[in-house]
């Protein structure tokens, strides 16, 4: 952890609270925050860690995801101590500082923590679902969209290629303790396997399938520089076999 602090320009320093708080040009806090405050910082720095969240949406987001923590630890909201831990622009900061070490450091740690049955465990574990298939949101889509649905895109001579390295990369997700945070926890070697570019062509089919339902995640994927009417033929691929499905099965 330290070398890797030392990698981006930044250094580990413990600091004794009380004690040491001058030498350091520290404060206490005014108010002390119970445990059960400390359960939605800590679960929060989680969700701000790995959650890729645009400037547009911060403010709502995060104060619906501590409301939603109040509740699951038990926190009556007429408590009045602020618990939004950081600005948008603080916050963005936070997560562009920390390399995939420091981020595979702290989900191992957290990780065994969520099996016992405490308000720390029972925050985290909440966490937990919000980040789940971070960075991942491209690889994510194409599951959805087109394997679970068993789609005949897959087939297309013209994703051949990508659909082998759909492959290759749903065998090492899924072979993993933690599929949901494989990008983060696997090695590099294995780890570039759900990056979007393996399979750019797939990834904007499964794009305009899942936009028809959430239209407002254009953030995650981005621009795309696939040939829009090869998309667009492949996604009517796909509705007209859904559609014909939805028939047989009416049917019978």
């Amino acid at each position: 952890m330290k070398e890797e602090l030392r990698s981006r320009g930044s250094e580990q320093r413990e600091v004794k609270l009380p004690s040491q708080l001058q030498e350091h040009s520290l404060r206490m806090p005014q108010t002390v925050l119970s445990q059960l405050h400390l359960s939605i910082v800590h679960s929060t720095l989680l969700i701000l860690m790995l959650k890729n969240i645009t400037q547009a949406t911060y403010d709502d987001f995060i104060n619906r995801k501590i409301a939603t923590l109040r509740e699951v630890v038990g926190l009556p909201n007429t408590d009045n101590v602020g618990l939004k831990v950081f600005t948008f622009e603080r916050a963005n900061a936070f997560r562009s500082s920390l390399g995939v070490g420091l981020k595979r450091l702290v989900l191992n740690k957290v990780l065994p923590y969520m099996v016992s049955n405490t308000p720390d465990s029972k925050a985290m574990l909440y966490a937990s679902r919000i980040v789940a298939w971070s960075d991942m949101t491209a690889f994510n889509f194409i599951v959805d969209e087109l394997v679970r649905t068993n789609s005949p895109v897959l087939a297309h001579l013209v994703v051949r290629s990508e659909f082998d390295a759909l492959r290759r990369a749903l065998k090492a997700v899924f072979a993993s303790p933690y599929p949901q945070f494989f990008k983060f926890l696997a090695p590099y070697e294995q780890s570039y396997l759900v990056e979007r570019n393996n399979f750019p062509i797939l990834a904007a089919v499964a794009w305009e399938l899942r936009k028809e339902t959430y239209p407002t995640l254009q953030q995650l994927i981005g621009e795309t520089n696939v040939n829009t009417g090869l998309v667009t033929q492949l996604v009517n691929i796909h509705k007209s076999f859904i559609r014909e499905r939805r028939v047989n099965s009416t049917c019978h």
